[in-house]
């Protein structure tokens, strides 16, 4: 196989994984080729990185990837899985500063997605904004806002914001004012 041969390489790992479908290592890797070429399928990346971690073992990366992934699944089932592993990976040992940098946006950085709601609650440091839609809550923290936005935020106000994922869950940054 020659460097760069991305079909050639999926290829050799799903041939590995169909022998030994249970290895999480295969499983990890897979899922990582699938996401740095691009795979936009949310349930198929959950279920490689699913199978790439045992609940409680400290393959942290499997599970956030895991986690961001079954966050974004239509299947109930993996979007309740995604809460339960965020909840493990929060109490994590980790440093702050890594448990709370914002690693992957909805749509990627060069186009994330953008989604509109209201601000529920706010706080010295975080607030919590209801998504249009959904309905669910999402977190935000002040060192994510600009200060300007941040001290316009009041419950009810109406808010567009890019959704970011931590080792803590799911998060909204770049959040903005909606004009009144």
């Amino acid at each position: 196989m020659e460097r760069g041969d991305v079909e050639a390489g999926k290829e050799t790992l799903r041939n590995a994984l169909d022998s030994n479908v249970g290895d999480m290592r295969l499983n990890f890797q897979y899922a990582e080729m699938l996401r740095r070429v691009g795979e936009d399928d949310c349930d198929t990346l959950a279920h490689y990185y699913e199978r790439a971690f045992t609940p409680g073992d400290r393959n942290y990366e499997a599970q956030f990837w895991f986690a961001r992934y079954a966050f974004e699944s239509t299947d109930a089932r993996l979007r309740s899985k995604s809460k339960v592993t965020f909840q493990h990976l929060r109490n994590a040992s980790m440093s702050h500063s890594t448990r709370v940098e914002i690693r992957d946006l909805i749509g990627g950085r060069d186009e994330p997605k953008v989604w509109w709601g209201t601000v529920e609650r706010v706080e010295q440091t975080y607030g919590k904004i209801r998504r249009d839609g959904l309905g669910d809550l999402i977190f935000t923290h002040v060192s994510n806002v600009e200060a300007e936005v941040w001290s316009a935020l009041r419950m009810g106000v109406r808010v567009c914001f890019v959704l970011g994922f931590c080792f803590s869950g799911p998060s909204a940054v770049n959040v903005e004012l909606l004009p009144t």
